[in-house]
């Protein structure tokens, strides 16, 4: 017996040298010219075992790796290379702001550039044996040195700590630029567990580095670039600030990866945060639209909550469907090394998603998820892969995040997140093509398919294009018990209350002030609120009796972060006054006489995405594509309005007159449910 177990584990053993054997010498090839450099690296270990079978491990797993070619986005290093010395320098951004800083040097250069093309080289074929060895070396080292490493095996060190890179980008000297950042933070805390300095170091990285998608998105021009640039200026997008801490976190001994979501299950876009191995998660997200409730949520708050996190609250208007939380579909884990041995990056006959050959699916780490079978009815062909796609709502179309085996009549779908709406598809030709009806996988795990039913929705009444956002929420609800006020002296001694808000103001809202006497002065009262408002308007009657909206100069409390008491006045719901607490505890208007005040109109702090009197709306509905019930105007009662419409139906609803958001939703028991 013990003669036959001998055998069977000299084979497995002899089977897996092969093919690692089999790994490298592929690898060798890939490499071309280069591979004499990788030559000497495995010459230079020949007496060392260990570093040998890392730096094999390495090679063998560089095939498909390829990094920006920092020629080709050499445009936008002026701009980087003022942010870096401005970050040396100052070791933030607060006193002068990013779009300062390279606006005003665009406009100093008279720079015609609006974009970057970049080109990508193959990490095999131009990796140097210098920059290998240098690497390697310093990789032992830490694992070596720190006593949180003496549990991370060989093989979690190769896939977690030895790797020179996470996604795509590169910069070699991103290790010991890192190490030099935290080795000193790490020898403070040596006594502490894995988790603990990671948690320290990341947390330290996340509080400097400036996450600014918007700044990024309104300069085109600044990405792509190197990684040399965004680990230098700290100045970058979630991913970046992610590879940078899990880098940094390498640089130390400890092992760490990035784990994503590709795109959210009920907003725009998709996450990344950093994977400390070892750090386990002992609640599982649910994915129900529930508020933050207190400490058990504290876990996942960082990854799934909105920014604004509090307990339910009182006067939440009725019939609105708030989304307090992001919902998850699917979560990836991506690995340096190759995990998908039958997938090429190149092959045109899959979403790039899945042309990753490092993708590790890990949802059922962190979510309570199900399994999905799809029947098809649909003539498939000869597909081997279905999908499983969410709304974009940017694009008008569908994303696929999950992938799924098609066996004889159905396509099977492992661990997909609950309480979210899919579309069931094939992908030919860069095209997703839908296979059936939309469904929704409800937090029960039941899978509803959105088709017409047989009866009709007497009328719809529609409050809004997307869900009230928690943060909306939140800026609204600072709003109550807040003051609109009037007066007539100048040092406002006088004053008089004519409404406070008792309820949470749900978009723009209308005040009819029933007071004879005439005033000069309006006023808005923050008390001890935070000071967030959009628009106000004060209404009165002129001289021949007619209601005009009045005009007059602010007054009160300046406004802070750059949003001035003008913000209230430009006509864009969007922009907002900020209150600056070491001045004023209000703001408002001079009208230069007094006039007899009939209205007041104001928005709170908003995304601008209720139901605006007067602007023109259109309403789809999903089947097979989406198919229009017709265009309304805005209702005075800030509502529209549809009839007859068939129940079970999935939905969007499009302002025609201006803004671009919407998403998906469902109509039930009279409201508007989102996803």
């Amino acid at each position: 017996m013990k003669k036959l177990l001998f055998v069977i584990l000299s084979a497995f053993v002899f089977t897996a040298c092969s093919t690692e054997k089999s790994r490298l010498n592929r690898a060798m090839d890939f490499a071309l010219q280069n591979k004499k450099e990788f030559e000497k690296v495995l010459e230079h270990y020949k007496n060392d075992s260990l570093k040998l079978k890392a730096a094999e491990w390495l090679i063998s797993n560089m095939i498909y790796q390829i990094s920006i070619d920092s020629a080709s986005v050499g445009g936008n290093q002026p701009y980087y290379d003022l942010l870096i010395e401005y970050w040396q320098q100052h070791r933030n951004y607060n006193d002068v702001g990013t779009y300062y800083l390279c606006d005003s040097l665009y406009k100093v250069r008279n720079d015609t550039l609006t974009s970057i093309k970049s080109r990508y080289k193959k990490d095999i074929e131009s990796i140097s044996s210098q920059f290998m060895i240098r690497h390697i070396d310093q990789s032992f080292e830490s694992w070596c040195k720190y006593p949180w490493s003496n549990n991370v095996c060989f093989e979690d060190f190769c896939r977690y700590i030895l790797p020179y890179k996470c996604k795509s980008d590169f910069w070699e000297n991103a290790f010991p630029y890192l190490r030099n950042q935290y080795a000193y933070l790490a020898d403070s805390m040596s006594n502490g567990t894995i988790v603990e300095v990671g948690k320290f170091i990341e947390n330290d990285i996340k509080t400097k580095f400036r996450q600014d998608g918007p700044f990024m998105r309104a300069h085109p021009y600044m990405t792509p670039t190197t990684q040399s640039n965004y680990i230098r200026s700290m100045l970058g997008e979630c991913i970046q600030a992610n590879i940078t801490a899990a880098l940094a976190l390498r640089s130390v001994g400890i092992p760490a990866i990035i784990d994503y979501i590709p795109y959210w299950g009920n907003s725009n876009s998709g996450h990344s945060w950093v994977k400390i191995i070892g750090d386990s998660t002992s609640r599982l997200y649910d994915n129900k639209q529930i508020m933050f409730s207190g400490e058990q949520d504290k876990l996942i708050n960082d990854m799934f909550w909105f920014e604004f996190i509090f307990p339910s609250l009182p006067g939440i208007p009725e019939d609105v469907n708030i989304r307090s939380c992001r919902t998850v579909p699917k979560i990836y884990r991506s690995h340096f090394e190759i995990i998908n041995e039958t997938v090429s990056p190149e092959d045109p006959s899959i979403p790039i998603l899945f042309r990753d050959t490092g993708l590790e699916d890990v949802t059922d780490e962190y979510l309570e998820c199900s399994d999905v079978v799809i029947p098809l009815t649909n003539n498939i062909g000869t597909e081997r892969w279905a999908y499983l796609c969410c709304y974009d709502p940017d694009n008008i179309s569908w994303v696929p995040v999950a992938q799924g085996q098609i066996s004889g009549k159905s396509a099977i779908f492992k661990t997909v997140g609950r309480n979210i709406v899919y579309l069931p598809a094939i992908y030919q030709r860069g095209n997703v093509i839908p296979i059936g009806a939309p469904f929704l996988l409800t937090s029960e795990s039941r899978k509803k398919e959105l088709v017409p039913a047989d009866d009709n929705h007497s009328v719809m009444k529609l409050y809004s294009k997307v869900p009230y956002r928690t943060n909306v929420l939140y800026w609204a609800y600072s709003m109550v018990n807040t003051q609109f006020k009037l007066a007539n002296n100048k040092n406002l001694s006088d004053t008089i209350t004519v409404h406070n808000i008792d309820k949470i103001p749900y978009y723009g809202q209308q005040v009819v002030i029933d007071e004879n006497k005439c005033y000069r002065y309006g006023i808005y009262e923050f008390g001890g609120h935070p000071g967030f408002i959009g628009e106000l308007e004060f209404w009165g009657i002129d001289d021949s009796g007619k209601e005009i909206k009045l005009k007059g100069e602010p007054i009160g409390n300046p406004g802070l972060y750059g949003q001035t008491n003008r913000e209230l006045i430009d006509g864009n719901r969007i922009s907002f006054f900020s209150r600056d607490w070491n001045k004023e505890s209000f703001v408002g208007f001079d009208f230069g006489r007094p006039y007899r005040i009939s209205k007041i109109i104001y928005h709170p702090r908003s995304d601008d995405n209720g139901i605006v009197p007067g602007e023109k709306y259109e309403l789809f509905y999903w089947d097979n594509e989406w198919k229009s019930l017709g265009q309304q105007e805005g209702g005075n009662d800030k509502t529209l309005e549809y009839y007859n419409v068939p129940k079970n139906l999935l939905f969007r609803l499009h302002n025609l007159t201006r803004g671009q958001e919407n998403r998906i939703f469902i109509y039930e028991q009279g409201k508007q449910i989102f996803y």
